[in-house]
């Protein structure tokens, strides 16, 4: 497969997940940012110190989305202090009608009982939820061009469509899907 992540040559959905492990937390909280542009909103990220509970604000239309984002290990759990620090955050200063925490991990019950209690919708997006976030809106998987530096705080995805890989893309498509719980 022709796929570049972080300049690294990627093959297979596995390598993805390893690369996204290993990323930067600036770089993951880019590339979230990215993730979210291609789902059609304009987004910032914001400064990474001080952010006061948000590292991405997101727009489309009259929705504003606040966005934190958790590089976690597995065994690291995001808690429901995080969920409700998100909330008051998305209430004030940053005036959100929706919450999105994405973690590269899980999230304890007690943070879901608190996002399903919220005022405001809040979207806990869990490592398996992401695997397929990606998929959905990186169609064509095998032939995009990630490229970060996370001393600078980018990170740049561009479309590199070979016609004669589509046997690979549908390929790639299914592995992904065995990833999903």
């Amino acid at each position: 497969l022709n796929c570049k992540f972080l300049g690294d040559e990627i093959t297979s959905v596995s390598d993805m997940i390893r690369k996204v492990d290993s990323m930067h937390w600036r770089d993951f909280e880019h590339f979230i940012g990215e993730l979210w542009t291609k789902k059609g909103y304009t987004t910032e990220v914001t400064p990474g110190a001080r952010d006061q509970g948000a590292d991405i604000i997101a727009k489309k239309g009259a929705e504003i989305v606040l966005i934190q984002c958790k590089k976690h290990n597995g065994k690291n759990l995001v808690g429901d202090p995080v969920v409700r620090s998100c909330i008051g955050s998305a209430l004030s200063p940053y005036k959100a009608n929706k919450v999105v925490i994405v973690t590269t991990s899980d999230f304890q019950n007690k943070a879901v009982e608190v996002a399903e209690q919220s005022e405001i919708p809040v979207d806990l997006i869990n490592k398996s939820k992401l695997i397929k976030e990606i998929a959905d809106n990186f169609p064509n998987l095998s032939s995009e061009v990630i490229e970060g530096n996370h001393s600078q705080g980018k990170v740049v995805i561009s479309d590199e469509i070979d016609p004669n890989e589509e046997a690979k893309v549908i390929e790639l498509r299914a592995e992904i899907s065995r990833h999903i719980k």
